[in-house]
């Protein structure tokens, strides 16, 4: 099992790589669940399977659809508004577990921002 740093670090490192991440949405847009700790967070994958795994198996979200974003969107625009909302970022979440990991925007973007160095 990974830890929280290890998932972290393999987000960024795989969305260098592909140049991309993927969020699901329906007709009301980008779901905000709250998480364990209260806090609302926007889900984002770094591998489309895993989006789609999420989708499959979460009850509840069988109406949603995969939505792709370029990584320097993601990065320019994205992560700055999802701040500005006062969200987090759920990272990689997975229908089988009960502890996903969430994030705070600027500590993402500090993370790729060294990824890519």
């Amino acid at each position: 099992m990974l830890d929280i740093e290890q998932i972290e670090t393999l987000f960024c490192q795989q969305i260098v790589e592909l140049d991309k991440v993927w969020t699901i949405q329906d007709e009301k847009g980008i779901p905000t669940p709250l998480n364990s700790e209260n806090i609302r967070s926007m889900p984002f994958w770094s591998e489309l399977t895993s989006a789609e795994s999420f989708i499959a198996k979460m009850a509840g979200y069988e109406a949603f659809q995969v939505l792709e974003i370029a990584r320097e969107a993601f990065v320019d625009k994205w992560i700055s508004g999802i701040h500005q909302d006062g969200l987090c970022i759920g990272l990689n979440w997975s229908a089988e577990s009960d502890n996903n990991i969430d994030i705070e925007p600027a500590e993402l973007a500090d993370k790729i921002k060294q990824v890519t160095k």
